[in-house]
């Protein structure tokens, strides 16, 4: 039995099989969750295998045409992910900025300028007090011994950047 008689001789069960496993392979790379819908579109994939091959010949032969599927789907899904042309569902539609009441975590802007002292080594991070705070700070990249006075010089997200008093 040839390639093409098999495939002629397919039943409905094993079509419907492979339509909806293919059909949750694409809901998933849409929609991804917890993995249910690829999951159960993958167990429909093999049982259709399994069920309709007679032979293991038809076998490597629907495993196959399966591959080339799925290979394709992935391929379509991540050119429309480098494209930009994402489902709705996959892309943030409100914007997390202050004006909308989003914070995402204290400001440390107070900190820029302000005197303290490391607490622990800087190589180039560690610990310093500052108002009476501990904050985790870094230098430039020189090392600063436990007790050295310190200057704020840059703030940036929450990094504090400091060096030695008097540099």
């Amino acid at each position: 039995m040839n390639a093409l008689t098999f495939l002629t001789e397919l039943s409905a069960l094993s079509i419907i099989l492979f339509c909806v496993g293919v059909l949750l392979l694409i809901v998933e790379m849409c929609h991804p969750g917890f993995g249910a819908a690829g999951v159960l579109g993958l167990v429909c994939l093999v049982a259709d295998i399994f069920l309709t091959a007679k032979t293991v010949e038809q076998g490597l032969i629907l495993t196959g045409i399966i591959a080339v599927i799925v290979v394709i789907l992935l391929i379509i899904s991540v050119t429309l992910v480098s494209k930009g042309k994402l489902p709705r569902t996959l892309t943030l539609k409100e914007s997390t900025d202050r004006a909308s009441g989003y914070i995402g975590g204290e400001s440390l802007e107070k900190y820029l300028g302000k005197e303290g002292r490391a607490l622990t080594d800087l190589r180039p991070a560690g610990t310093a007090e500052l108002e009476r705070e501990r904050v985790d700070v870094l230098t430039r990249g020189e090392s600063l011994e436990a007790g050295t006075e310190l200057i704020v010089t840059e703030v940036g997200g929450n990094r504090v950047v400091v060096k030695k008093k008097g540099e």
